[in-house]
């Protein structure tokens, strides 16, 4: 590192060879001693005492809320769902949350009210997202200091050392009084929810597939829809078939085609295991 001239060195730092996912820094900030992190903190300090978040999920968005749901002020406000599948409660007092990657601690969930920011085992805890969540004017703790924009925008949680990441989400656009939501609790592939379940499960919930996740490698079905006994793949596919309520029907591996005369007439949802999705209909 060198003065303006190009000249003049300011500092200057050696480093060995390192193993994947790990850094090299000095001990504390500034230090003449330097370490392996195992977990690296860029733009914050080496002194960085970390607290690894809770295995959570943001599991359901709605950045657009007209007439869905109404808050405790009956008023139609953003909001986003938390999601835990541990078999024990989670309180996210201390954490904080953001939707802009520029000041990942925009806001912390209130410490102090833990009956109402405890996500409870295989439940679902909403959060609002309508700038009533400051210090002042508060319509209560679960309300946060911003607002969602349904034009796309990113949504991270993090631990309370506010680096650690829990969980966190982007999209690009949200049609009015639809969410956007993990297609299974805590599952990888996301879709628009054509019927919101905020604080319940996902998995019951009618969906709009066309709106869900794209890939640059798109799985497709032919004949779609299917009226007789088999439907082919564009590839070998493994993953589950469900019902469009979210009912698991049949587990795929490595399968070309699928036997479908065993089904009932209607539309079907094949998620993969790589995440993509595909609707298939039945005649």
């Amino acid at each position: 590192l060198t003065s303006p001239d190009g000249l003049t060195q300011t500092d200057a730092y050696s480093y060995p060879s390192g193993a994947n996912n790990m850094s090299w820094g000095r001990q504390s900030d500034g230090s003449p001693t330097s370490i392996n992190f195992t977990t690296p903190t860029p733009r914050v300090t080496n002194s960085l005492l970390i607290v690894e978040p809770e295995n959570i999920y943001i599991n359901e968005v709605m950045a657009d809320n007209n007439l869905d749901t109404l808050d405790n002020h009956l008023e139609a406000e953003d909001w986003f769902e938390i999601y835990n599948p541990n078999n024990y409660d989670v309180d996210l007092g201390g954490y904080y949350i953001s939707d802009n990657p520029e000041s990942p601690m925009k806001w912390q969930v209130p410490v102090s009210n833990s009956d109402s920011t405890t996500v409870p085992a295989n439940g679902w805890l909403l959060f609002w997202a309508d700038e009533d969540g400051g210090a002042f004017d508060s319509q209560g703790v679960n309300h946060c200091s911003f607002k969602l924009k349904d034009s796309g925008e990113q949504l991270t949680v993090r631990s309370p050392d506010g680096f650690s990441i829990a969980d966190e989400i982007s999209w690009t656009f949200m049609p009015e009084n639809q969410s956007f939501g993990r297609f299974v609790d805590g599952g990888s592939a996301w879709v628009d929810f054509l019927e919101t379940t905020p604080e319940y499960s996902n998995n019951g919930s009618q969906v709009s597939v066309e709106e869900g996740i794209s890939n640059s490698r798109p799985l497709t079905a032919y004949p779609n829809p299917v009226s007789g006994t088999q439907v082919n793949f564009s590839e070998r596919v493994s993953g589950n078939l469900f019902t469009l309520s979210g009912q698991l029907v049949d587990q795929m591996s490595q399968e070309k085609w699928y036997n479908v005369s065993q089904l009932a007439p209607g539309i079907y949802i094949f998620q993969s295991t790589d995440s993509r999705i595909l609707k298939i209909a039945v005649q």
